[in-house]
Formats: structure tokens, C-alpha cells, sequence
């Protein structure tokens, strides 16, 4: 399967929503007699849920580059301590979005698709992207990995084939730790309909992992240039700066697909 099948694979999304009902909600009746409005939305804030200390990292980085022997493998235990598990090393972060519909009918989430950029600019540059598909799957119209997944109706949004990852698997939908298994909250989410003329609104919370491997082949380099810090017993930053961007697809009864986008939003993913 070539890197532009693997872009349009759309996976099963573990969403954690406060506030979307689960299940099948009905239009209102008034759908039909009114002219509809798009939804918005808007990319208010990444979080970093889980991340390796910089301790953790430079006793990794010490015994892959450095140790080997004993001399060396006990001079790293010294300064950094064991070396940890590659399962100790996992970076997740959450997309925090406001939602709004100013409809009286509540309006389905249908997709989303994310890019994500680290150290943007610099040598270890790259570049994930994936997309989410939030209808339930044993939907008989819910078609997983479609040849319009994440892509939008028109070009003044753009779609999944404008963000080709240089690394396939830096972005993963986050999964349950306890089992390696995707979380099962998989049902069709909407934006509640707007009561009494004040716009419905929700916050969504989206949750993602960043693949291990790739991110220990990024950092590398940064380990690879602190040797001198190593030797001295000293850690070096291990800070991750990013930059999300990407779009949200929704469903909307007359207006039919509509694709909005959303970032950029840019940060760093810190350790300290």
C-alpha cells in the first residue's frame, strides 16, 4: 500500500466529546422550510496528556549511543538513571475544539482531518497527517477508508492529498493503554441545535498519539548533537515545537458536505 492509499485511510476515531448525545439524533422537522448555516469551528488549544520526562529521554539516547559496555551502560544508569521501556516514551495529545450551529437542528460531525508539523523549518522537520471518521460503524452508509474521505467539496479548503506525511505512522489515533485496543466510543457525534435562538455549542475533545518510532527517529538528531551534554552527565531539551492544521467535515441537510478549515495553531510539546 503506497504512502497516498495510507493518506486516505480513515480510522476509527477515540473521541471523548462533553456535552454530543451518542446515538442516531433525528433532524428537526424544520430543516426543510428554512435556509441552513454552516456550522463553526475552531481549534482552541492542544494539550499534552502523556509524555516521557527529559530524563527518560537522555537514558534512552545514552545507552543507544553511547552505552554498549559496561563502563558506558553504568555511567548512564548514573547520571539518567535505567533505561526505559519504548512504552514509557509515548507522547498523546488532545485537539480541544469549540463547535457551533446556529440551526434548530443538530448538525453531524463527519469527518476530520489533521497535519501535524514538528520542528518545522529544521533539519528533523516532518510532517503526519491522518484522518478521522466519526460515523458508526456498522452503519450501512459509514464507509471506512472511502475514496472522498477527508476530502473537501471544492479546493478553498484543503484536503488530505495536500498534506503527504514523510512519515506515514507519526500520527495515530491514541489507544486505550491498558489493552492496545481502540477506545469504543465510535458512535456518530452531532452539534446540538441551536434552543431559543442562542447558537448550540459543544467542546470536543480529540485524542492522538505520536507513533514512537517516528518520534524517536526525530529526536535523534537532537540527541545526536548533545553527545557533548551526555558525556557530562547533563540532559538536553528534548521540547517538541508543532504546528496543527487541518479541516472538519460535517453534514448538513440542504447545504449537503461542507468542509471548514481550521489552525494553524502553533506550540511546543514541552518536557519539562
Amino acid at each position: 500500500m503506497g504512502a497516498r492509499d495510507l493518506n486516505r485511510l480513515v480510522l476509527a476515531s477515540s473521541l471523548a466529546v462533553l456535552g454530543l448525545p451518542l446515538g442516531g439524533c433525528p433532524l428537526g422537522s424544520s430543516a426543510g422550510g428554512i435556509n441552513p448555516e454552516p456550522p463553526t469551528a475552531e481549534l482552541k488549544e492542544i494539550n499534552l496528556t502523556a509524555r516521557p520526562t527529559n530524563n527518560e529521554l537522555a537514558s534512552y539516547y545514552c545507552h543507544d549511543l553511547l552505552g554498549g559496555n559496561v563502563v558506558t551502560d553504568g555511567a548512564c544508569r548514573g547520571f539518567f538513571g535505567r533505561e526505559p521501556d519504548k512504552l514509557q516514551l509515548i507522547f498523546s495529545f488532545e485537539l480541544v475544539f469549540d463547535l457551533g450551529n446556529p440551526n434548530d437542528f443538530p448538525i453531524p460531525l463527519v469527518e476530520l482531518l489533521l497535519a501535524l508539523d514538528v520542528f518545522e523549518g529544521q533539519d528533523t522537520a516532518q510532517l503526519g497527517a491522518i484522518c478521522v471518521s466519526f460515523c458508526d460503524p456498522e452503519a450501512e452508509d459509514c464507509v471506512q477508508g472511502g475514496e472522498e474521505a477527508c476530502r473537501a467539496p471544492d479546493k478553498e479548503v484543503e484536503d488530505i492529498e495536500d498534506f503527504v506525511p514523510t512519515v506515514e505512522d507519526l500520527i495515530r489515533i491514541a489507544v486505550e493503554a491498558a489493552n492496545g485496543t481502540l477506545d469504543t466510543n465510535l458512535s456518530f457525534r452531532y452539534i446540538p441545535a441551536a434552543q431559543e435562538g442562542v447558537a448550540g455549542h459543544t467542546e470536543a475533545r480529540i485524542r492522538f498519539d505520536l507513533g514512537v518510532d517516528a518520534v524517536l527517529g526525530i529526536l535523534e538528531k537532537v540527541a545526536t548533537d548533545s553527545a557533548d551534554e551526555f558525556l557530562d552527565g547533563r540532559a538536553p531539551s528534548f521540547d517538541i515545537p508543532y504546528k496543527a492544521r487541518g479541516s472538519v467535515f460535517f453534514d448538513i441537510p440542504v447545504l449537503g458536505r461542507h468542509a471548514l478549515s481550521y489552525g494553524p495553531l502553533d506550540g511546543t510539546f514541552s518536557l519539562d
